[in-house]
């Protein structure tokens, strides 16, 4: 006579697996968390490459007037905005991932503020995310970075 499986059993076999299921979720929203940090703190390089460029650029053809150009936090620190501080122009522009927040650390009123040679002042940025926070240290003369998990 065959015998099948009994309810004891088969509830064994499911409780197993939700809980095999929960282990393997719990690491792959770890790993989300961390990509969204790096594309953002890569997202960042990038834009503090460009207001370096743009700081050193021209504006109008004329040799001796430089850029004057600042990196901004919006209010509900979710963009990073580069500025032209003369025209006022939007230069460009970085939205953060959703949940990913960001801070600049740097004196007057979180504003990086570049010269006419692309240098700024050190700073240093905060994201915080829901499971996750980095911070990393620009410098102003060379443009390095130095991040720290936090």
């Amino acid at each position: 006579m065959a015998r099948g499986f009994t309810i004891i059993e088969m509830l064994a076999v499911v409780t197993i697996l939700a809980i095999a299921t929960g282990v393997l979720a719990m690491g792959v929203g770890t790993r989300s968390a961390d990509a969204r940090l790096r594309e953002t703190s890569a997202g960042w390089r990038d834009l503090d490459a460009r207001a370096r460029l743009f700081a050193r650029s021209v504006r109008s053809g004329d040799q001796s007037d430089a850029r004057q150009v600042a990196l901004t936090v919006s209010s509900d620190a979710s963009e990073v905005t580069l500025v032209d501080l003369v025209t006022g122009d939007r230069l460009s522009r970085f939205g953060l991932p959703d949940g990913l927040l960001a801070r600049i650390d740097v004196e007057p009123r979180g504003v990086v503020r570049y010269d006419r040679l692309g240098r700024c002042a050190d700073y240093t940025v905060e994201l915080t995310g829901e499971a996750r926070s980095m911070r990393f240290t620009i410098d102003g003369m060379t443009g390095r970075v130095t991040e720290e998990a936090l």
